[in-house]
């Protein structure tokens, strides 16, 4: 009604992509430090743990996030999407429903879980058990809830399609004998290349401790490559979100 402003948007050129370490809660893109005396008690098993410590103190190699690879990669992609959590109480900020995406509140999404008043509270239900499904639903966009689709044994060809569909990331489980893992593919680098192995992409790897070595770096520069021994060929499958309509 004849009111007018001027303002000035500054445009930045950075990495878009959140990164998420399962193994250190203190250079990692997200609040952690109010969870290190957080525990889940997993009801079948009664197996009670820590649900995250730094994996360099004692005991770091025996909470949940240590084998926390799935909850970190979803949420990796779900925050680069800007889904919430739509229901759910999240003690560290105080706010309750439409929490932002990351480890926590998608272990609170596996665990069935809505949330701990402090920081020495002890939940109920296995916050690592990846039911892919369940946890789509309960995020959102927009007030729209989420799909998870999975391809089993995609090619590289495959996954490069994939990510020009969806550039928030893919997440890619790769497996061998006896052993599991999940990264975030993040963007293929040489798309134009038309033999698939011979594609390179760029990760988000959880199983990092510092971001050099997973966080939006080549896969050949990753955690899981440099000392996991994974390759492109133990590619199991790979997942991304979708709007449910």
């Amino acid at each position: 009604d004849g009111v007018s402003a001027s303002f000035t948007v500054q445009v930045v050129d950075r990495d878009g992509f959140t990164w998420y370490s399962q193994n250190n809660v203190y250079t990692s893109d997200w609040d952690a430090t109010q969870l290190l005396f957080l525990y889940f008690r997993d009801p079948s098993t009664g197996s009670k743990r820590k649900f995250a410590v730094d994996s360099k103190e004692p005991g770091g190699n025996s909470c949940w996030m240590d084998q926390g690879c799935g909850n970190a990669s979803v949420a990796m992609v779900l925050n680069n999407m800007g889904a919430v959590k739509t229901e759910g109480y999240d003690f560290r900020s105080g706010q309750n429903g439409n929490l932002i995406a990351d480890p926590y509140t998608v272990g609170l999404a596996n665990a069935g879980a809505f949330g701990a008043d402090s920081s020495t509270s002890t939940l109920r239900g296995n916050p690592i058990y990846m039911r892919w499904a369940y946890v789509a639903e309960q995020f959102s966009i927009d007030g729209k809830p989420l799909k998870l689709t999975k391809v089993y044994s995609p090619s590289t060809t495959k996954i490069k399609g994939i990510l020009e569909d969806h550039p928030e990331g893919v997440i890619v489980q790769l497996s061998t004998s006896t052993k599991n893992h999940y990264i975030v593919f993040t963007k293929c680098v040489n798309p134009e290349e038309k033999t698939s192995s011979k594609l390179k992409f760029l990760v988000c790897d959880s199983a990092a401790y510092l971001p050099q070595n997973g966080d939006n770096v080549f896969f050949e520069e990753s955690t899981s490559y440099i000392y996991e021994g994974y390759r492109y060929r133990n590619i199991a499958s790979v997942m991304y979100f979708t709007i449910d309509e």
